[in-house]
């Protein structure tokens, strides 16, 4: 893990609001089927600006890397991440889809509903 403790304290704080637990519960209210579906390296999955790849370098005994990836603790990253999950679903979707940052839930009424939402899923990408 890099310390970027120097970069975060002067970087502008991304107010992307991130859902609050007491929210995410009550939007789920009133469904007893869910589906869990994991995201694969998430953070690492977004791009960063080539003029912000230098802001991210890190130094081992023999090299100088940068990041061509959004890293862990950089204090955008969460919000970042949010904003793009919360861009990645279609407004259909929207009433079935929580996504908390690496996890995205999906909540459904029925079973039957919950198993065609993932085939769809599955078939649209």
């Amino acid at each position: 893990m890099v310390d970027y403790e120097k970069l975060n304290s002067i970087r502008t704080k991304d107010s992307f609001s991130i859902p609050t637990i007491e929210s995410t519960l009550q939007q789920l209210a009133g469904n007893r089927d869910f589906s869990k579906l994991g995201l694969r390296s998430d953070h690492f999955q977004i791009p960063i600006h080539e003029n912000d790849k230098p802001k991210t370098a890190f130094i081992t005994t023999t090299d100088l890397w940068e990041f061509n990836v959004l890293s862990m603790g950089l204090t955008n990253a969460p919000p970042s991440f949010q904003r793009t999950m919360d861009n990645s679903i279609d407004n259909n979707r929207e009433q079935y889809c929580l996504h908390i940052r690496e996890l995205q839930l999906s909540d459904h009424p029925t079973l039957k509903q919950a198993n065609e939402f993932i085939g769809e899923l599955e078939f649209n990408g």
